[in-house]
């Protein structure tokens, strides 16, 4: 991961590297930070994962968010409920599941993660869109891109995004 010098919020991108900028503690709190380290793991290391690096990235933008008001991630991988649980427990940050019967419709304000299949997350959104609340939204994660290509329900994820593209400008 590098980082741009005069990013002002040390955002990722392809420009000049900063020292440490690997360790954990450059971009999360101590308290996520710890969790991580009881694991082995206290850097992000070329080749650490794409859901690893998608996770650190969710867990800095519900960190840092517009000064630390609230906002909600939707994450598309239901397996990692329990492991975002674990981490945003510390913080106070609340993990729901969005699948089949669970979670409903609606999204409670004081959801940090919705972690959902891709027709929740479809519906999810669509409620955002229609209240106008999609500025709400810090970051979605779509751990099951692959998923495009699937002939039952690639066309909603691909939908979905357009939708979110189109919405964002």
């Amino acid at each position: 991961m590098v980082f741009r010098e005069d990013a002002g919020d040390s955002t990722p991108s392809s420009f000049a590297p900063l020292k440490d900028c690997l360790d954990l503690s450059f971009w999360l709190p101590s308290e996520i930070c710890a969790i991580y380290k009881k694991k082995g793991i206290s850097k992000l290391y070329p080749c650490a994962g794409k859901s690893f690096v998608a996770e650190i990235l969710m867990l800095r933008s519900l960190v840092s968010w517009k000064n630390g008001s609230s906002c909600t991630s939707i994450c598309i991988n239901l397996y990692r409920k329990e492991h975002l649980e674990v981490l945003l427990e510390p913080l106070g940050k609340h993990v729901r599941s969005y699948y089949g019967n669970q979670g409903g419709g609606t999204l409670p304000k004081d959801t940090s993660v919705a972690v959902c299949t891709i027709e929740k997350a479809n519906s999810l959104i669509n409620r955002f869109l229609e209240e106008g609340r999609l500025s709400e939204l810090g970051i979605i994660v779509i751990d099951e891109l692959h998923m495009v290509g699937d002939q039952n329900r690639g066309y909603l994820l691909e939908l979905m995004l357009t939708k979110l593209r189109y919405a964002a400008g």
